[in-house]
């Protein structure tokens, strides 16, 4: 077999000396996996028409380069509590709740295959006139479709909105908290009022607001529904204390006390992320005034804990984090 193979180098015109300078298994030379914090620079442009909302542009994208690196992914930090994770664009949207300066920062994670790095680039971005979130309330909509179990989804849009949840009125006495989308069936015959409520918080400042949405659900078993419109209460504010309940120890390590106090009592209590999405819940307390949560399963980060959703003259908000 060797004699097989020398005669074909020397076919080829392969001198003996070349042979002994062939590496048959080259180690490969890997980019380096770190970029220049500079090339994460970023662009903030306000949005016409929509105070203290921004595009962020980022020139770089969560893809490979042409050198053989890989950018997993950029992870904003809009300096006022919220972040968001980018997986397969360089741009994202962003409203903050009130004007003043924020330091935003873009951080991104590239890899060669073998080694990773992480940059992080951070500016100020100015932000003013008048903030207010509970304007773009009035886009959210939802529909239902089906003919039981029924397929719950948005129509409009509120992805410009933070610190958001729903509660939900199912039109026969049940009321939830619930993330879009969902299903849900009814097991007799008859007309309902399907209700949502989207409503804001601000744990900071105990502003809140919301808007309710109700459709007419007429339902037969074994037949097509018939839905309609069956208007909006428009958006409502209000104010929504945070002292009524003590949370400790805050931050914590997963494990925290809800505490009430001014004589408030715990009915429930529903831990968001700080884009609504509901990650936890404590219901059917009995009116306890200490509920002992365990929340080991959530990454460390920022949430908001709403308490007694149901009970509007009781409501509560606070902010959590996880460290």
């Amino acid at each position: 077999m060797k004699k097989v193979y020398l005669f074909a180098l020397l076919a080829l015109g392969l001198s003996t000396n070349a042979i002994s300078q062939i590496d048959i298994d080259p180690i490969p030379v890997l980019p380096d996996p770190c970029i220049d914090s500079v090339d994460l620079e970023f662009y903030a442009l306000p949005v016409g028409g929509m105070p203290c909302s921004y595009w962020f542009f980022q020139d770089i994208l969560p893809t490979h380069d042409s050198l053989g690196v890989y950018y997993l992914n950029i992870e904003w930090d809009f300096g006022d509590g919220n972040t968001y994770i980018e997986t397969n664009t360089a741009a994202t949207y962003h409203s903050f709740d009130g004007p003043g300066t924020y330091t935003v920062c873009a951080t991104i994670w590239s890899t060669n295959g073998e080694e990773c790095c992480k940059t992080r680039y951070c500016k100020d971005v100015v932000v003013t006139g008048a903030c207010d979130p509970c304007i773009h309330l009035d886009n959210f909509d939802f529909s239902v479709t089906g003919t039981g179990p029924f397929l719950v989804e948005h129509t409009g849009t509120i992805s410009n909105v933070n610190n958001f949840g729903y509660l939900v009125e199912n039109g026969n006495g049940g009321i939830l908290s619930q993330s879009l989308p969902f299903t849900f069936t009814y097991f007799e015959d008859g007309s309902y009022a399907f209700s949502i409520t989207i409503f804001y918080f601000n744990p900071q400042t105990g502003a809140c607001c919301s808007r309710k949405v109700t459709k007419r659900v007429n339902y037969k078993e074994g037949k097509s529904a018939e839905i309609t419109d069956e208007g909006d209460v428009g958006v409502e504010e209000q104010t929504i204390s945070s002292d009524n309940v003590s949370l400790f120890p805050n931050p914590g390590n997963g494990q925290f006390t809800l505490q009430s106090t001014n004589g408030l009592t715990i009915q429930s209590a529903t831990v968001y992320s700080v884009t609504g999405e509901i990650l936890h819940t404590e219901n059917d307390l009995d009116n306890l005034n200490q509920v002992e949560m365990s929340l080991d399963h959530l990454a460390p980060g920022v949430y908001y804990v709403l308490v007694n959703e149901k009970d509007e003259n009781n409501r509560a908000f606070k902010q959590l984090v996880i460290e």
